[in-house]
């Protein structure tokens, strides 16, 4: 989405949802009503929405605007990953930390180091 079109909308669906969060608005803007959802990684209903990782990268421009245009709004600001957040690790703990967002009881998710998060033994 272009720069001007996303900070457009930025205004639009902040106004609409005044309580919403960087996760919704991402959804909203990249996944129009009826498309098919290519930026939403998980969306299980009464859980946060797990995006596509890179709209957390130190050089994404709609994190950045969205950590630009929050201040007073009561919203969160949305930090980079590192690469220490793309370990099995630090991903487990990302998805714990939706999952306690989220209103879910099971809190963080226990992960051996090194372990292949996409094993289905």
């Amino acid at each position: 989405m272009a720069a001007q079109n996303f900070k457009e909308h930025f205004a639009t669906f902040t106004k609409e949802n005044p309580t919403s969060t960087f996760e919704e608005w991402i959804d909203a803007m990249t996944n129009p009503q009826g498309s098919r959802d290519a930026d939403v990684l998980l969306d299980f209903e009464g859980m946060a929405k797990v995006i596509d990782p890179k709209y957390y990268q130190g050089d994404c421009e709609e994190r950045k605007f969205w950590n630009d245009n929050i201040a007073d709004s009561g919203r969160a600001e949305v930090h980079a990953l590192t690469d220490e957040s793309l370990t099995s690790e630090g991903i487990a703990d990302v998805l714990g930390d939706f999952m306690s967002d989220s209103g879910s009881d099971t809190g963080k998710t226990d992960v051996a180091p090194g372990a292949d998060l996409m094993s289905f033994d």
